[in-house]
C-alpha cells in the first residue's frame, strides 16, 4: 500500500520543476486525504509549467547523478535519502523549485530546511512547497513559515487541511502588508525590526494559479534593512546605540544623504551597525564582510572594490575612480629650476663648452690683456653686448659669427620667457606613475591591499611596499614614516574628510593627477539577499538622474581643488624677492670671477716669468737694432 502511494505522489510529481525531499515518515493519511493532497499538489505544480524532466533517485549511482547536472532544467526527486550525502556531489544547478514534505515535526522540517540552505543549488528565488501531512492541521503553518523566513527563504507555500478537511496555502510577505487577491491576511507579527504577515486562501482548482506567485519586494514599507558602516580607527569611540543621532560622528555626509534617498526612495527603514576597519587583508575577512557572510548584515555601506568583496555579491557601481599615488607634496619650482626645465641639460652643456672654446680664443688673440679680459668677454657675449676684441681675420668673422647668432637666439628665448620664469607656478615633479616610484628619490611607500594586483609581478617596488589598512597608511605619510601610498583616489579624498585635515595641511601633499589604473567604487552585499536586484535598480536609479555624481562632488570638490597642483592655476604668482634670487646668483658668480682674475693679473705682473722675460728681452733686440741702423745712417 505505501509503495502505491508513493508511485502516485510521483506521478504528481513529475509534471512540476524542482527537488523532492520527502524525510523517512510513514505516511498515516485516510486514502481520501491523500488523494485530495496528491491533487492539490498536482495544480500547483502545474502552474510552473515545463518540458524537460530528469528523475533521478538517491540510490542511483553517483555518476548519474552527475551527469543531469548540467540540464538547463530539470525535475529531481530525492526519496527518503539523507540530504548531506547528496550535498557531497558536484551538482551546481540553481534548483527553481523545493518541495518537502511535513509530518509535524518542526525540528525535522528545519533540519531539512537548513540543509538545503547550506547546499550548493541553494537559491534565495527558489519556491519552497511544504505539504503538511500532520493531523495538527494547519495549526502549524505559522511556526513553519517563521523557521523558513528564519533562514532566509521568501518563496515559501505551507500547504495543508483545516480540520475540516478542506485544504488551504499559508504564505507570508516579511516587507508590507501587500498580497493580492484571493490572499488574505490573519495575522500580522510585529517585533524590533521584524515584521511578518501571513495570509492565506483555500486551494480550489478553478483559481489555484491567480495570484499565487507574487513580488514580495513590490512594497517595502515593514522592511529593515541591516546596514553596517565601517568605521577609521582615528574614531574608534565607543558607539553602543548606533541611530540617526549619532550616526553624523562616524561617516561624511555622502552615506548620510544615500541613507536618506535610501529611506525616502524605498521607503525601508534602516538598522544601523558598525565595525572598525572592515576590509583590510582580503586574505583575512573581518568587520563587516563577516556579517555579511553570516548573514546578519545586508549592505556594506562601506565604499570598495571588485577585489576586495571576495564571494560576497558587488553591487552597481558607484562612483567612477581609479589608483593613484599620495606622497607628500615637493613645492613649487624656482626660477633656476624653470630655466634648467626649459634649456634642458644639453642646452647647458652645450653652452657652457661653447663658451669654454671662445674664452680660449678671445685670450689667445688678447694675449697683452690677460684672462680678466677674456672673462668680461664672455660676459658681454652672455649678455649680448659689444665686444672689445680686435676680429681682423676672416676665420675669426666666420668663427664669432656662428657665435653670436647662438647667443642672440640664447638671449631671446631667455628675455622672453624670463617673466614666466619669474611669475608663473610650476610644480616639481611628484610621484605620477609607478615608475617614479622606482626611483632613488623615493624611498619606502604603502599600499591598500586592493592595489597589490598593480605591481604584482615587479620585484623592485615588492621590496619597497608594504600592506596596509588605508586609514593608517594616509596616518603615516603624514607623520613621514611612509613616502608615498598607493590607493583608489576616491577613498583618500573620503578619508581626509573623515580625517578633517585642516586646508594648510593638505596643501602639503599630492595626488597624481592620472589614474594608474581606472576601478570603479560599490557596496557588498549579501549573497542571499532578496533584495539584491531591488537595491541596485535604485542605485541605476540615482546614476541616470544624476544623483550619485551631485552627492560626490558635494562631499570632495572642495578637496580636489586644495589638491589640484598650483600649476593650473591661471593666476600668476606677484614677484617677490626669492624670485628674483637667480639675478643675485649670477651677479655673485660674476663678482667672484672677476675678482679672481684681477688677484690672478696683479699676482702674474708681480711674478717674473719665462713669457715677459723673452718678451722683454725680444723688445730691447729690436731697440738696439733700431738704434745700430740709425747711427750708421
Amino acid at each position: 500500500m505505501i509503495a502505491l502511494k508513493w508511485i502516485q505522489l510521483f506521478f504528481y510529481f513529475i509534471f512540476f520543476n524542482g527537488v523532492v525531499l520527502v524525510p523517512n515518515m510513514n505516511i498515516s493519511f485516510e486514502e481520501n486525504r491523500f488523494s485530495v493532497l496528491s491533487g492539490v499538489l498536482k495544480h500547483i505544480m502545474d502552474c510552473n509549467n515545463d518540458n524537460r524532466r530528469a528523475i533521478i533517485n538517491c540510490d542511483a549511482d553517483k555518476n548519474l547523478i552527475k551527469s543531469f547536472s548540467d540540464l538547463e532544467s530539470a525535475v529531481t526527486i530525492i526519496l527518503n535519502c539523507n540530504l548531506s550525502a547528496v550535498n557531497q556531489l558536484t551538482i551546481t544547478k540553481k534548483w527553481r523549485s523545493f518541495i518537502a514534505a511535513f509530518d509535524g515535526s518542526l525540528h525535522e522540517i528545519d533540519r531539512i530546511l537548513h540543509k538545503f540552505n547550506q547546499s550548493p543549488w541553494w537559491n534565495v528565488n527558489t519556491l519552497f512547497y511544504i505539504l503538511s501531512g500532520s493531523k495538527n492541521g494547519c495549526s502549524d503553518a505559522e511556526q513553519v513559515l517563521k523557521i523558513a523566513w528564519k533562514l532566509n527563504i521568501l518563496n515559501c507555500y505551507f500547504v495543508c487541511f483545516d480540520f475540516e478537511q478542506k485544504p488551504f496555502v499559508f504564505t507570508f510577505n516579511p516587507y508590507s502588508k501587500y498580497a493580492p487577491d484571493p490572499w488574505k491576511i490573519i495575522r500580522e507579527i510585529t517585533e524590533k525590526f521584524n515584521y511578518m504577515a501571513i495570509y492565506h486562501r483555500p486551494s480550489t482548482k478553478r483559481n489555484i494559479c491567480t495570484g499565487l506567485s507574487f513580488d514580495r519586494t513590490k512594497y517595502l514599507d515593514k522592511a529593515a534593512l541591516n546596514v553596517a558602516l565601517c568605521i577609521p580607527l582615528s574614531k574608534s569611540h565607543s558607539l553602543p546605540n548606533l541611530s540617526e543621532e549619532n550616526q553624523n560622528l562616524i561617516y561624511t555626509h555622502f552615506e548620510g544623504d544615500m541613507f536618506k534617498l535610501l529611506k525616502k526612495g524605498l521607503k525601508i527603514t534602516l538598522k544601523y551597525d558598525y565595525d572598525l576597519e572592515a576590509f583590510d587583508d582580503p586574505s583575512k575577512p573581518r568587520g563587516v564582510l563577516i556579517r555579511l557572510i553570516n548573514k546578519t548584515t545586508d549592505v556594506a555601506m562601506c565604499l570598495t572594490t571588485h577585489e576586495l568583496i571576495l564571494d560576497l555579491v558587488p553591487s552597481h557601481q558607484i562612483i567612477y575612480t581609479g589608483f593613484t599615488i599620495f606622497s607628500k607634496n615637493r613645492g613649487l619650482r624656482g626660477p633656476l629650476e624653470k630655466m634648467y626645465n626649459f634649456y634642458g641639460p644639453l642646452m647647458i652643456t652645450a653652452t657652457v663648452i661653447i663658451s669654454a672654446i671662445t674664452y680660449f680664443v678671445i685670450w689667445y688673440i688678447n694675449k697683452l690683456r690677460g684672462h680678466w679680459f677674456a672673462i668680461f668677454e664672455i660676459l658681454r657675449l652672455w649678455t649680448s653686448t659689444s665686444l672689445y676684441s680686435k676680429i681682423d681675420s676672416l676665420a675669426l668673422r666666420i668663427f664669432f659669427g656662428v657665435i653670436f647668432i647662438y647667443f642672440l637666439i640664447l638671449n631671446a628665448t631667455f628675455s622672453g620667457h624670463l617673466s614666466k620664469f619669474l611669475t608663473n607656478p610650476e610644480l616639481r615633479h611628484n610621484a605620477e606613475t609607478l615608475e617614479d616610484l622606482k626611483s632613488s628619490s623615493y624611498g619606502k611607500f604603502c599600499y591598500s591591499p586592493p592595489s597589490r594586483y598593480l605591481f604584482v609581478n615587479d620585484n623592485s617596488l615588492e621590496l619597497k611596499s608594504t600592506p596596509i589598512t588605508f586609514f593608517k597608511g594616509i596616518e603615516a605619510i603624514l607623520k613621514n614614516e611612509m613616502e608615498a601610498m598607493i590607493g583608489v583616489h576616491f577613498g583618500f579624498l573620503v578619508g581626509f574628510k573623515r580625517m578633517n585635515l585642516a586646508k594648510d595641511t593638505l596643501k602639503n601633499y599630492y595626488l597624481s593627477k592620472n589614474f594608474i589604473r581606472d576601478n570603479y567604487i560599490l557596496y557588498a552585499l549579501r549573497h542571499d539577499w532578496p533584495l539584491n536586484e531591488k537595491f541596485n535598480n535604485f542605485l541605476i536609479l540615482l546614476e541616470d538622474t544624476g544623483i550619485l555624481l551631485k552627492l560626490k562632488n558635494d562631499l570632495v570638490s572642495d578637496l580636489e581643488l586644495l589638491l589640484m597642483p598650483l600649476e593650473l592655476n591661471p593666476e600668476f604668482k606677484p614677484i617677490d624677492l626669492e624670485s628674483l634670487l637667480f639675478i643675485f646668483y649670477f651677479l655673485g658668480i660674476g663678482l667672484t670671477t672677476a675678482t679672481f682674475c684681477f688677484i690672478l693679473e696683479r699676482w702674474q705682473r708681480k711674478k717674473p716669468n719665462s713669457y715677459s722675460f723673452h718678451r722683454n728681452r725680444a723688445q730691447m733686440i729690436k731697440k738696439r737694432r733700431g738704434r745700430k741702423c740709425i747711427i750708421r745712417v
